[in-house]
């Protein structure tokens, strides 16, 4: 095995076996972009309140030119709501997360009070995120109501692996006539080579 270094706080690290591969800061950023509808990816009712209508249109929204999950309901009361399950492998080339928060997703709510996106994470192993636990506690919803906003997700700290597979699943909550929309996710990750 050979060390090369020169990039400050990284190598290059030569191996007999044809593994190559960068550490520290001589890794790459990368972002793997998903697009709705999904590769990998279902819907689900959550429990008995998911009286709706889900499609899946496209915006318009100039920095917002994409396809996305619509999820609305004419029901006064209860909230209902609808999961998207994505499944999604993690690029052979992944190494670890760009920082503590990754994870970024278009969302849009009419209602933001009432009308919510939330989700849980599980990691490549097979456990729950802490900050995204299956009680969808990890906010989406944007800040405004009816615009398009790119959301962080909470904090990742699972265990990760290239090629493993993590699970999100994000929960599409409306009211009253109101609606929520759930476009692009993207995942920021460093790459080992």
């Amino acid at each position: 095995m050979l060390l090369a270094t020169g990039v400050s706080g990284g190598a290059f690290t030569i191996s007999s076996t044809g593994e190559n591969s960068l550490s520290g800061g001589a890794r790459h950023s990368k972002v793997a972009v998903l697009t709705a509808e999904y590769a990998g990816a279902g819907l689900d009712a959550s429990g008995t309140n998911n009286t709706g209508i889900l499609t899946a249109p496209y915006s318009t929204t100039a920095g917002f030119l994409e396809t996305y999950y619509n999820w609305t309901t004419a029901t006064v009361s209860p909230a209902q709501s609808y999961d998207v399950v994505v499944n999604f492998a993690l690029p052979s080339d992944w190494s670890a997360w760009t920082s503590s928060t990754p994870i970024t997703v278009d969302t849009y709510s009419t209602a933001t009070g009432t009308s919510t996106i939330t989700g849980y994470i599980t990691d490549t192993s097979g456990a729950a995120e802490t900050a995204w636990s299956s009680g969808y506690n990890c906010a989406l919803t944007p800040g405004s109501n009816s615009t398009w906003a790119h959301t962080t997700g909470c904090a990742i700290a699972g265990t990760y692996a290239a090629n493993g597979v993590m699970n999100m699943h994000l929960r599409l909550t409306a009211i009253n006539g109101s609606s929520v929309r759930l476009g692009t996710i993207k995942l920021n990750y460093l790459s080992k080579y």
